[in-house]
């Protein structure tokens, strides 16, 4: 989650229940988001272990009686799809009449019907229907396929949501929220199984070691005292994250001392030519040059210019530089390629600043038992970091595109806050994202077959005895037998 925050706390491992707050202490965002987590862990976990990996809740009708599970099931027919409580479409409908359409086009075509679903105990939601239509092989011929889906959490700001914002404020923001969002998507088929072996490593298997180490002194006075391990001016929170996923050798990082969280809502463009080479002008018009300095925009520094498509679909389009801000217009001119489009409703394209001062950086790896530091890539006031390398024995790492590391760095302390086993920093896998998958049917050349589960409901109508709830009679009470005996 690219936020404003300190730092994150939450740790499983730690077997917490909660945070208790203390009369006359400051009140810091990372204790109250650890208070979320650690509820949210609870309820998720509870659910996992209740549902199992994923499933779909059964539906009852007014008698008792258990409907058809129709939550995400994968049909083939217009006929069988249906709406969120399970009723069959009309033929009028919208969704109705776009998959008969679609049917008519591609025949292996499938629809998701809405409801609800639970995978790895994230709730998901959908209200109407969605096709899917599965990609073709070279010879243009659709293989057995899985239908599948693929959640995750994505980091909503108010640049995103702009209801977030208390206008009554008069500007600054406030909070962020996070949202679960998920997709349907198709792999090829493992045979005639429902196991999902061709969807990506949950997550990347890349490791990560962080260091500050003391470096030489300052040649004029400082604040900073020239023995301190970090030598930057402010508490900061690192993010390293991997831009494009791949091998060592073809993945490249980008890094954010502000956790990622910089960025300016693009309220008009891009607009310009675009070759290949990236050799001319794109020009986008900003909402906001940055409240400071220190979180503004200026030239020389490098963006990632997204949307809604970029976000959802994972991309890993090439960073621009600027190379020219017009502050009376809010006009920014940038350099490089983008297949961001400018003609779509611009409400949720911003750019993000990032901080490596170029271009995303080639990934390289270090052995584990390097502790020379020699080595190490340099981000900046005595901060290095390391991926590290497989074993000989052991498979090549893979990183996957989103994949991220948190680096808070103190002043105070002079240091990051990093792991360590007798002085040297240990390997860490990434943080996130985390995705989760659940196969919804698999299809091949004799039909369908469901992978889903289903679960019946706890409660189920009580049986009807015929009676009231009447106060029991004083003759079938012992207290009434005593009395009227006398």
């Amino acid at each position: 989650m690219k936020g404003d925050f300190t730092r994150n706390t939450f740790d499983p491992g730690k077997q917490y229940s909660r945070v208790l707050m203390q009369q006359g202490r400051v009140q810091l965002d990372s204790d109250w988001n650890e208070q979320s987590s650690i509820l949210l862990h609870y309820m998720r976990t509870l659910a996992r272990d209740l549902i199992g990996p994923h499933g779909a809740p059964e539906q009852r009708d007014d008698s008792g009686a258990v409907l058809p599970c129709s939550s995400f099931q994968v049909v083939t027919r217009v006929q069988d799809l249906k709406d969120a409580n399970g009723t069959p479409l009309a033929a009028g409908d919208d969704a109705f009449k776009q998959f008969r359409t679609t049917l008519a086009d591609n025949k292996d075509a499938v629809a998701v019907n809405p409801g609800r679903y639970y995978v790895d105990g994230l709730l998901v939601e959908s209200t109407t229907p969605r096709i899917v239509e599965p990609a073709a092989n070279t010879d243009g011929v659709v293989v057995d396929f899985l239908v599948y889906l693929d959640v995750w959490e994505r980091h909503v700001t108010c640049v995103e949501d702009p209801h977030i914002r208390e206008t009554a404020l008069g500007g600054p923001d406030t909070t962020t929220r996070t949202q679960v969002v998920w997709q349907v998507n198709t792999c090829p088929a493992d045979g005639d199984s429902c196991k999902l072996t061709h969807v990506p490593v949950e997550p990347g298997t890349g490791l990560l070691r962080a260091y500050a180490g003391p470096g030489p002194a300052p040649s004029t006075p400082c604040v900073i005292a020239p023995a301190s391990s970090y030598r930057g001016a402010e508490n900061q929170l690192y993010r390293v994250e991997i831009h494009t996923g791949g091998a060592v050798g073809a993945a490249t990082f980008k890094w954010s001392r502000e956790n990622g969280s910089v960025v300016f809502p693009v309220v008009g463009g891009p607009a310009g030519a675009n070759p290949v080479d990236g050799s001319a002008a794109i020009t986008v018009t900003v909402a906001t040059l940055g409240r400071d300095g220190d979180v503004g925009l200026h030239v020389g520094d490098w963006v990632e210019l997204l949307d809604e498509d970029y976000v959802m679909q994972n991309r890993a389009d090439p960073l621009l530089k600027v190379t020219n801000i017009d502050k009376d217009q809010m006009k920014v001119t940038l350099k490089g390629t983008t297949n961001v489009a400018g003609d779509k409703n611009q409400s949720n394209m911003l750019l993000r600043r990032w901080d490596q001062g170029s271009d995303a950086v080639k990934v390289t790896e270090t052995d584990a038992a390097d502790a020379t530091y020699s080595g190490w890539i340099k981000l900046e006031d005595g901060i290095v970091v390391c991926f590290v390398k497989s074993a000989a024995n052991d498979p090549a790492r893979v990183y996957r595109s989103g994949d991220y590391w948190l680096i808070p760095a103190r002043v105070d302390a002079g240091d990051i806050e990093w792991p360590r086993k007798d002085g040297v920093p240990q390997p860490r896998p990434p943080a996130g994202p985390h995705h989760h998958y659940a196969p919804l049917a698999h299809r091949n050349a004799n039909g369908l077959m469901s992978c889903r589960r289903c679960f019946p409901a706890l409660a189920i109508p009580c049986p009807d005895t015929g009676t009231t709830n009447k106060a029991p009679s004083a003759k079938k009470s012992g207290a009434g037998k005593k009395k009227a005996d006398g």
